[in-house]
């Protein structure tokens, strides 16, 4: 990919687009870093009542905001390297906005978040999961939202009859 650019650009450019180019979630972190600047209010995101920032809740989105807290070790470990957060130069040029995200979406006054969950046991479970690692990163004004109600049209429904005892989980 770097070829083309070869006579033209600096052997430190070519070096630090191959070092942008090397990181395994290249696309993750890109799509974190264009959020954050929205919510750090760097691009347009300040013209915005509400930002939507629609996302599993895998546990690789939720490492994305504990960024800034292990970020100062990393980027003194690795000052040259890359890792799945991305390259070290980009961590260290981002680190300001990031503390600035994740400070906002501890704020329960510009930030609320929104669970969606099915009624099942698998969905309800990995919702409470996410609700407690989101507290645990501060991040406490949370709502769930149970997608899908299912309602009963017979009592001899044995997927009925399950469904039924699901919505006594807790």
């Amino acid at each position: 990919m770097t070829e083309p650019l070869e006579g033209i650009a600096s052997k430190e450019e070519i070096k630090k687009i191959r070092e942008d180019l090397s990181g395994a979630c290249t696309t993750e972190i890109a799509s974190f870093d264009e959020f954050s600047r929205f919510v750090s209010g760097e691009t347009e995101g300040a013209n915005f009542d509400v930002i939507i920032f629609d996302t599993a809740p895998t546990g690789h989105t939720l490492r994305l905001l504990e960024l800034p807290a292990a970020w100062s070790g990393f980027t003194e470990e690795n000052p040259d390297g890359a890792s799945c957060l991305g390259p070290t130069s980009a961590l260290k040029s981002g680190k300001e906005r990031y503390h600035t995200v994740v400070k906002r979406l501890r704020d329960s006054t510009l930030t609320e978040f929104y669970i969606v969950a099915r009624v099942d046991k698998a969905s309800l479970k990995e919702a409470s999961r996410t609700s407690d690692e989101l507290r645990e990163l501060g991040m406490n004004n949370q709502h769930l939202y149970i997608n899908g109600v299912f309602k009963v049209h017979s009592k001899q429904d044995s997927f009925a009859k399950k469904s039924k005892n699901l919505l006594k989980y807790n």
